[in-house]
């Protein structure tokens, strides 16, 4: 029954992350049709290049979903991060294409970021004086510097030296060469220098997007637990059911372009038995009883895995698994051999909710269950075999 269930749970979790990109994923978002007209609504957040093709639009979950190509609109943008769109003619390899572009930062230097249908990346700089370039990556040839005003391009395997092609009268860039990377933050920060270098009234750029995409909840909590022990000695197997309390914390990494709906976690916990000494009676070698004796001081856990989220308003259901590794922290004692660490790997699953507060942070209730099987494999003459099951109910505050 419990293989039956771990095989539905990983067969649910695989169903979605593979249709992740065949469901909507909207979010909310405006419209420029033009210069005096704007809608505001939801727009279907996707991959990068899906962004480019079309802009899929909503009102609100009840309206007509309407498409918007690049000839239709001047842009859109997402409020939640922020990231803009807008309709662009951009020429990669010599052929111009009208599509949206990923419109990153303003300034004295602007900055586009656009992914042809080869995957790959360009990053086009565009300044009030003319001076314009196209950056690319190829895994050929390495960089592409191309100057979108006289057509003229280059080649280099090194990416500073585009740079220092690039940028070779300004000389703060050029010496600090090291601080580049062909990546969106140092992109970000190029066209950063370059506006602080030349804008004469001191203002800072405009960056359209929250750069730090991978949104993170922290969860702390407290757990009442009730590890459940297996004793089987010499094929006599018995049950024995010992709670305890533990703190933790977990942390939630989420990436919304992939999915609003997956993310992984990652969990640490400390727990104590409030009865810390396990002193089970057992049949021996010899026909007759001893004891099995194992004291536990405390409880140290750490969980991965994948949490699957159902957005709602203010109730949230989630689901989550994962595997686990436990480290009982204590001393057992077999003819004077001692024992004092026992680590064991498992699996968890879990189930729960969080409740959002007006504060924007939220209160989380979970139900879950770990499972380690044989956490001390014994024989005739040493320890029994030991199994091992956790329950856990938790309360927590997330930030």
């Amino acid at each position: 029954m419990k293989k039956l269930f771990l095989t539905v749970i990983f067969f649910a979790l695989f169903t979605s992350l593979s249709n992740l990109h065949a469901r909507d994923n909207w979010q909310s978002a405006y419209v420029i049709v033009n210069e005096s007209d704007t809608l505001f609504g939801q727009v279907d957040f996707r991959r990068a290049r899906d962004n480019q093709r079309q802009c899929i639009f909503r009102k609100d979950e009840n309206s007509e979903v309407i498409i918007f190509s690049p000839n239709d609109i001047l842009g859109y943008r997402f409020t939640p991060d922020g990231k803009f769109f807008i309709s662009k003619t951009i020429e990669v390899g010599g052929v111009s294409t009208k599509t949206f572009v990923e419109f990153m930062a303003k300034g004295m230097m602007n900055l586009y970021h656009y992914v042809d249908e080869n995957r790959r990346s360009h990053y086009l700089l565009e300044s009030e004086n003319d001076r314009s370039f196209l950056i690319t990556r190829e895994r050929e040839r390495g960089f592409l510097l191309t100057n979108t005003k006289s057509g003229q391009v280059m080649y280099g395997t090194n990416f500073d030296e585009m740079i220092r092609i690039g940028f070779q009268d300004f000389h703060p860039i050029v010496n600090h060469l090291e601080n580049f990377r062909f990546n969106r933050r140092s992109m970000l920060n190029l066209a950063t220098a370059y506006h602080n270098l030349v804008c004469p009234l001191g203002e800072k750029n405009i960056v359209f997007e929250n750069v730090d995409r991978i949104q993170t909840q922290i969860t702390v909590y407290t757990a009442f637990k009730q590890y459940v022990f297996g004793l089987d000695a010499r094929g006599i197997q018995t049950t024995h059911f010992y709670p305890a309390v533990a703190v933790g914390a977990e942390a939630v990494f989420m990436y919304p372009q992939f999915s609003k709906n997956i993310g992984f976690y990652t969990d640490l916990s400390v727990a104590q038995l409030l009865n810390n000494e396990l002193n089970i009676e057992r049949p021996n070698a010899l026909g007759g009883t001893g004891n099995y004796y194992r004291k536990i001081n405390f409880d140290i856990t750490t969980r991965v895995g994948v949490k699957y989220i159902y957005p709602m308003r203010k109730f949230t259901p989630r689901a989550k698994l994962g595997v686990s590794l436990q480290c009982l922290v204590g001393e057992a004692q077999f003819n004077g051999i001692f024992d004092k660490l026992l680590v064991s790997p498992g699996v968890n699953i879990g189930l729960g909710a969080e409740h959002s507060l007006k504060n924007g942070n939220a209160l989380s209730f979970y139900f879950q269950f770990d499972r380690y099987g044989a956490i001390e494999r014994g024989s005739l003459w040493r320890h029994p075999t030991l199994t091992l099951s956790v329950y856990r109910l938790r309360l927590g505050y997330t930030f």
